[in-house]
């Protein structure tokens, strides 16, 4: 019996590349291709080709986004922040002070 027809036709790897180009994770743009995430990894991991598709096509949707931010940044300061904070975030995200509150009645029972 012959083996079964792979789902990662060469048009099924065009609306993954596609997906992936607009920010989807790569198994989430198999999904909506149609294929199964599994089969795309492990298509993925066989095919240089596609697989250095893949992570060209990840690093155009970050470009895309962080494009967009920046553009943002010239008339909202916010984003700005949001880019320092994320891309330095030892100099500049906000410090979060943690308070625990203790309930009286049950440090009794320790005492």
């Amino acid at each position: 019996m012959a083996r079964p027809r792979s789902a990662m036709t060469e048009e099924a790897c065009e609306k993954i590349l596609r997906a992936v180009r607009l920010g989807f994770p790569p198994d989430r743009a198999a999904d909506a291709a149609g294929v199964n995430p599994a089969t795309m990894r492990s298509h993925r991991r066989r095919d240089k080709a596609f697989a250095t598709s893949i992570k060209s096509a990840e690093a155009e949707a970050e470009l895309g986004y962080m494009s967009r931010i920046i553009k943002h940044s010239e008339t909202k300061w916010q984003a700005s922040a949001w880019i320092m904070e994320r891309r330095w975030p030892e100099r500049w995200a906000q410090k979060v002070q943690q308070i625990t509150e203790v309930d009286e009645a049950s440090t009794d029972e320790f005492l």
